[in-house]
């Protein structure tokens, strides 16, 4: 009896991850689109600062708002730069430290591996959600895109 209900659970959980998989896909597209073109406005008000820099002297006002301008740019593209993670490097990170977080670290969820860490993959369920999502492509990388 024990046997058919975790085997009723865990065909539940896969089935609904399963159907849930390609609106994930869409979104995580959804918000690259959104970044870049975010990037892409705060470069176009760069480009009109340093502009008007070149003819006249900023105001104080102006001068901060370049620096964060400055300062938002170099973190979206450090965060662009990052490079692709490994789907296979994912998945066995995920199948044999994955109650330990390391599969979260890896793909660049910092605040969930380490709740994941203290859980100890959240008793175990979390660990094997996180493994299928990871082997359905659904859980993709923080930044960027699995590679393979």
């Amino acid at each position: 009896m024990k046997n058919k209900t975790l085997l009723f659970i865990l065909f539940s959980i896969f089935l609904s991850i399963s159907l849930s998989a390609a609106p994930l896909q869409n979104t995580q597209h959804v918000q690259q689109t959104n970044e870049q073109l975010e990037l892409a406005k705060l470069k176009s008000t760069q480009e009109k600062l340093m502009a008007k820099s070149t003819h006249t002297a900023l105001s104080d006002k102006e001068a901060r708002f370049l620096k964060k301008v400055n300062r938002k740019i170099e973190k979206a593209e450090r965060a662009a730069a990052k490079g692709d993670k490994s789907w296979i490097a994912a998945l066995l990170l995920s199948w044999f430290l994955g109650v330990l977080g390391v599969d979260r670290f890896y793909l660049g969820y910092t605040g969930l591996g380490i709740l994941k860490l203290l859980t100890l993959g959240g008793f175990g369920v979390w660990a094997i959600i996180d493994f299928i999502l990871i082997a359905v492509r659904s859980l993709q990388p923080k930044y960027g895109e699995y590679t393979d």
